[in-house]
Parts: C-alpha cells; sequence; structure tokens
C-alpha cells in the first residue's frame, strides 16, 4: 500500500479536465460571492434574511471546546449561537466572506478566515464579539481552513494561494510556510503538535514539521 503521507508532487497539468473543472468551481465561487456583495462593505440583513444564509450559504461550522458555543460563517457574517437553546448569541461582520473557523482551546479567541477579498485572519474576544489587533496579512487568496495546536499557541492556515502559513497567537507573526503544488484546501495539528497535516488539489497529504524553534513557545500560555 502506497504511504499516504507524501511531498507535494507536481501540480495537474493545466490541460488536465480535472484541473479545468476544478478551477471553473473556484472562479464561481469567487463570482458568486463578489457579485452578490462585492469586496467592499456589506449592509446587514435582517433576521429573516440571516436565517436563511445560515441553511444555504455557510462554510464552516465550529463548537468551542467546551461546546457552549457554536460558530457559524455565513457569506454576510459570522454567528454565534448556543447549541442547546438554539438561540443566536451575536451576529458580526468580518471578512468579505467568511470560509474558516477555528476556535483557541481555553475559547477566549475565535479565529476567522476570508475569501480572495479579504485574505486575512481575524481574531475574536469572545466575551465581547470584537476584533483583537490588526489582521493577519499574508495569505492572497481564500483562507480555506485555520487549525490551533494543542497548546493554544500556533495556528496553520491552508489557502487556494498553495501556502499552509505557521503563525504565533501571541505576536500574530508568520514562523514558517509550506508550499502546495496546489490549493490548500484543509490542515490540522497533530495531538503532539509537533506535525501539521494537510490537504488539497494535489492529492496528496502533506505531513510537515513545525521548527524546533516555535515549540518552547507553545509551552508559554495564550496569553503574553
Amino acid at each position: 500500500m502506497a504511504n499516504l503521507l507524501q511531498k507535494p508532487s507536481k501540480a495537474t497539468p493545466v490541460g488536465s479536465t480535472r484541473w479545468i473543472f476544478l478551477q471553473m468551481a473556484q472562479c464561481w465561487r469567487v463570482v458568486h460571492v463578489t457579485k452578490r456583495r462585492g469586496c467592499g462593505t456589506q449592509k446587514r440583513g435582517s433576521s429573516k434574511e440571516i436565517q436563511s444564509i445560515v441553511v444555504n450559504q455557510s462554510w464552516s461550522v465550529r463548537y468551542s471546546s467546551s461546546g457552549k458555543h457554536l460558530a457559524i460563517t455565513t457569506e454576510d457574517n459570522i454567528q454565534i449561537w448556543n447549541p442547546g437553546t438554539r438561540e443566536r448569541i451575536s451576529n458580526f461582520q468580518a471578512h468579505a466572506a467568511n470560509f474558516s473557523l477555528a476556535w483557541t482551546p481555553d475559547g477566549t479567541r475565535l479565529l476567522s478566515g476570508g475569501n480572495i477579498c479579504d485574505s486575512t485572519i481575524r481574531e475574536w474576544d469572545t466575551s465581547t464579539w470584537k476584533q483583537v489587533g490588526d489582521p493577519w496579512s499574508g495569505h492572497t487568496r481564500d483562507v480555506n481552513a485555520i487549525a490551533v495546536n494543542p497548546t493554544g499557541t500556533l495556528v496553520a492556515s491552508a489557502s487556494l494561494d498553495n501556502q499552509v502559513r505557521l503563525w504565533r497567537l501571541s505576536d500574530r507573526r508568520t514562523i514558517a510556510i509550506f508550499k502546495h503544488s496546489g490549493s490548500v484546501l484543509c490542515a490540522t495539528f497533530s495531538t503532539d503538535g509537533i506535525h501539521i497535516l494537510s490537504g488539497g488539489w494535489d492529492e496528496k497529504i502533506s505531513e510537515w514539521v513545525v521548527p524546533e524553534d516555535a515549540l518552547p513557545d507553545s509551552k508559554a500560555s495564550f496569553h503574553p
């Protein structure tokens, strides 16, 4: 049986049917989002509209570690729900379109990733649902996935720009960049936090080693 953990190989040739189909699907998603709302400021919809979008336009749903909160991305905003009562606690505008979410293990922060119109990661204080600091800049296309390491000090993000970026939460800076040969759709940390696994259009699961100089920081507390 072939080893599933492989380094990225050359991208699928441009002339292949599969690559063209995926490119068309990608363009549809970007055009669909930008045509409806554009890359500028969005207007907040009514409660009825938001409810409809939750059903039809949700790209990420994440429980907090305590299970008390459920975060949902929609094209227009990010919504926070109480899964027990099914009541919406908060909703706020974040990116031009909201694609990905991740909670820190202690539940004090929520991270969100946007599309090509705002390909940043934003950090939210879960006690106020207000943004913390400036957006994390680095990716140039959709941020498809965000993962936080077990100790809540490092963040991995996967993007259509063929990159997995490793960030330090305390100063919001990029520590390392891992490059795929195609767009990256997902990423996660190993349970010991030493490796990052990611997958994408190159049809491989790639395993990356977290730099040693980043590991001592991962033993520190989340807050500087």
